[in-house]
């Protein structure tokens, strides 16, 4: 790590801002971009559901990583989950409007539009107090476990649908 990313303290090297601002930016989103190659690469070898189901659990598991104060462990974590993140929204998509026929339009519409609400959770987080902030993350933790209890489930669901 270069010299001007870290400072001295008493209980060790600190990173700066910039430099924890850097490594999110080249570290995180690069381990997103690898995710996306390879996630698209297991898509073609494995069936979406499965796969979105499995993705989705390491991210619980890497998401309590993230929470406990594992230092470099958590942040390595956190970076992780960048990683397995990356074809979760266009495998939920693909998955939510298979076989709706004229309702495609429509169900992709409000898929969509979810995004936009969930917007909202990243700026009720800003306003929590500081001392709260591995609690915040059990709301991914959440998410991410719905996800994969949907990818888990969805093949019962399809069927449900389907009998519609």
């Amino acid at each position: 790590m270069p010299r001007e990313w870290t400072y001295a303290k008493a209980d060790g090297f600190q990173i700066t801002e910039r430099a924890a601002s850097r490594l999110l930016s080249f570290g995180g989103f690069g381990l997103f971009l690898l995710g996306r190659f390879t996630g698209s690469l297991a898509l073609s070898w494995f069936k979406a559901e499965k796969t979105l189901a499995l993705f989705a659990a390491v991210n619980v598991l890497v998401m309590v990583l993230v929470m406990a104060p594992l230092g470099w462990i958590s942040v390595g974590a956190l970076f992780a989950s960048f990683f397995f993140m990356s074809i979760m929204f266009p495998t939920i998509f693909a998955l939510g409007i298979q076989g709706l026929g004229p309702q495609t339009k429509r169900a992709s519409a409000f898929i969509v539009m979810a995004i936009v609400a969930g917007l909202s959770c990243p700026c009720s987080w800003a306003g929590w107090p500081t001392c709260l902030h591995a609690r915040r993350l059990r709301v991914p933790l959440l998410c991410f476990a719905g996800i994969a209890a949907y990818g888990g489930l969805w093949k019962r669901l399809a069927a449900e649908s389907a009998q519609r």
